[in-house]
């Protein structure tokens, strides 16, 4: 169903150049992007929104955020440079960041890719920053939100903070206690 539907977007950009497409179109092919890992269509429909839609949702920004994190997380090294995660230089190429960085409005779902990224090529420390970040901004944590910095603060061996995050956790009742996902953390 995903190539389905970037075989889709595919034909309907040659058949009119100039077919405007809107957030839903957007949306739909950076999911279909991040579900078969096509990073180069991924990079190419990116283009196409830069130029084409002028007032972009927050909601095709997540998309676009969670594409390049998912691509990026399985592309071949020799597509981003060839020096895989370790001698990556984030602060010139990271499309994750420059994306986000790019956001006029954030929400936790935002937030909580970017936690998830900085986990994935293991900057733990960048990813409690960005967690405190979403406290800082007074952005109510969901329960993912503590299943992405939890391993940061383990690989960290930072327990005196994981210790006050179950706290939180805790205080923000049943909701977050009881949920499977946070509990195994």
């Amino acid at each position: 169903m995903p190539r389905d539907a970037i075989l889709f977007y595919a034909q309907m950009k040659e058949c009119a150049h100039y077919t405007l497409c809107d957030n839903y179109t957007y949306s739909s092919a950076f999911k279909a992007c991040a579900a078969t890992h096509n990073f180069r269509v991924g990079k190419a429909v990116h283009c196409y929104f830069v130029r084409g839609l002028l007032n972009p949702s927050r909601i095709v920004y997540n998309y676009l955020l969670n594409m390049y994190s998912t691509c990026l997380s399985s592309v071949v090294d020799s597509e981003i440079g060839g020096c895989g995660y370790s001698g990556f230089d984030y602060s010139k190429y990271d499309l994750v960041c420059k994306v986000f960085d790019t956001m006029t409005s954030r929400n936790v779902v935002s937030w909580n890719t970017m936690v998830s990224w900085c986990v994935k090529t293991e900057r733990d420390a960048e990813a409690i920053r960005q967690f405190r970040m979403i406290m800082m901004k007074g952005i109510r944590p969901r329960t993912v939100s503590f299943v992405n910095v939890f391993p940061a603060l383990s690989s960290l061996e930072d327990y005196k903070n994981g210790n006050v995050l179950n706290g939180l956790l805790v205080k923000l009742g049943s909701e977050y206690v009881n949920d499977l996902f946070v509990v195994n953390m």
